[in-house]
């Protein structure tokens, strides 16, 4: 039986997992978090105090921000992004909306590696995830009013009369044929490697502060496109010509509003999203694309009124890819347990002023129809970072001479055994939600992984753990 290492266990690396583990390899999931191994069913989001919109959840939205100083030479940022950066710190998944959007493909660069990265995996990621096409909401009075529009693809999994949005216990709970161990409480420090050839992954028990080292024939990271970079800087592969580690860092910058609903358009919507009882999934829909290919979606969040049903209004502009805006590192920035601490720097527009403003534009226009603003809740331009939709830090190349970190098979460049999963790998434009697209690309990965020579012709070692003890 072969073993396979794979650093984090949302739901990119629990997908991965399950297929690696399907063809009968013994994997080993490495994740810092706590709460990872619940039984399924018990995903945090579904938890009726985190809808949209509640005050829990904007609470618990805000801990996974921590702002980034920008560098001197950034550029000014429109419409009152200037003032901070937020980037996920780690987490994100516990506020995943199940929102499973395919991804949009407005270049040929995009349009190609999803082809080959991205789109063999998504009917495979739907079955995971139970995603459905169901449009029962979107009834023919509310097309004609609103062209275009439809409902969101959203992850549901259903136990009797209950439905919930799936999490990664629910995803591993599909593993078949293989060997699953899921080691909580453990931060990937570094890899320990030779000649193109990772021999080992050494991590810190965060509890115990022991140092727990890992052997594998194949080594998969499978964390976010801020920890992913950081962990291959921290094993000593530098970002370089050719090798843009921490480069292309991209989000959508997202302008949002909450709408009583007051016109009979906007009753109409409110009374399409209601959510049946004992049920916490996310209803929305979405509109045709706005202004510079936006992608506008509506959701129904908890009002604080119970006589005017609350709409929440995100609308996500096209994200633009730059080499400029990177991760910068300094080893004398270590955080807690020896981990890497980046910051940010951008120095070029995620977009054009011209595009933000248009988006802010057309979501106060298009709101309007709905009803009128929740105090406080105006139609504005969010922090960058704000959409929690990092992506591109260790892009993919489809060809040997393209300036990019992992192939399209997901290997790291250089490397026999070491892979990478997840949005850090996306290197195109785009304004839609990456989660699922990565959910997918993990798949894609993980097949090609099962059918390389990593795991068909090497003699597989005996895993073990070895320990020694941190400070």
């Amino acid at each position: 039986m072969k073993d396979v290492v794979i650093v984090g266990c949302g739901l990119v690396g629990a997908a991965a997992a399950t297929c690696i583990a399907g063809a009968g390899a013994r994997v080993t999931l490495i994740d810092s978090g706590f709460s990872t191994a619940i039984g399924p069913g018990r995903h945090i989001s579904q938890d009726p105090r985190l809808h949209f919109g509640s005050e829990i959840r904007s609470r618990l939205t805000r801990g996974l921000l921590h702002q980034i100083e920008l560098t001197a030479n950034s550029v000014p940022l429109a419409r009152g992004a200037e003032f901070a950066i937020g980037i996920g710190a780690g987490g994100a998944g516990l506020v995943w909306s199940g929102v499973t959007e395919r991804l949009d493909s407005p270049t040929t660069l995009a349009r190609l590696f999803l082809q080959s990265c991205v789109e063999p995996g998504y009917d495979e990621a739907e079955g995971l995830l139970g995603v459905t096409d169901s449009v029962e909401y979107v009834d023919d009075a509310l097309a004609t009013q609103l062209p275009g529009v439809r409902a969101l693809r959203c992850a549901i999994w259903r136990e009797g009369p209950t439905a919930y949005t799936p999490g990664p216990a629910d995803v591993l709970a599909h593993a078949r044929g293989g060997c699953l161990d899921i080691r909580h409480g453990r931060l990937a420090t570094s890899f320990v490697h030779k000649s193109g050839k990772v021999a080992r992954l050494t991590a810190v028990n965060v509890r115990t502060k022991e140092i727990e080292n890992y052997r594998a024939d194949a080594f998969v990271i499978a964390a976010d496109a801020i920890r992913s970079p950081s962990l291959l800087v921290a094993s000593g592969l530098e970002p370089e010509q050719g090798f843009p580690v921490g480069h292309w860092f991209t989000d959508h910058p997202l302008a949002t509003t909450h709408v009583y609903a007051e016109t009979s358009l906007g009753r109409k919507v409110a009374e399409c999203l209601q959510k049946p009882e004992g049920t916490t999934i996310c209803r929305g829909i979405a509109l045709g694309p706005g202004p510079h290919g936006a992608f506008r979606i509506i959701l129904s969040v908890p009002s604080d009124d119970v006589n005017r049903p609350l709409l929440a209004f995100y609308w996500y502009a096209v994200g633009n890819p730059n080499p400029a805006n990177r991760l910068l590192f300094d080893r004398g920035e270590i955080g807690d347990f020896s981990a890497l601490r980046p910051r940010i720097e951008i120095a070029a527009p995620m977009a054009e002023a011209g595009a933000l403003d248009a988006l802010v534009k057309d979501l106060g226009e298009v709101a309007s129809e709905f009803g009128s603003a929740q105090r406080g809740w105006k139609p504005r331009l969010l922090p960058l970072g704000s959409a929690m939709h990092a992506y591109g830090t260790l892009r993919a190349g489809l060809s040997p001479d393209q300036n990019a970190v992992t192939d399209a098979d997901g290997r790291v460049r250089g490397f026999s055994n070491l892979f990478v999963v997840g949005s850090s790998r996306l290197p195109a434009p785009s304004a839609v939600n990456p989660a699922f697209a990565s959910i997918a690309g993990a798949l894609v990965t993980a097949h090609r992984i099962i059918d390389s020579s990593v795991l068909a012709s090497v003699p597989s070692p005996k895993s073990d753990v070895q320990k020694g003890q941190l400070g």
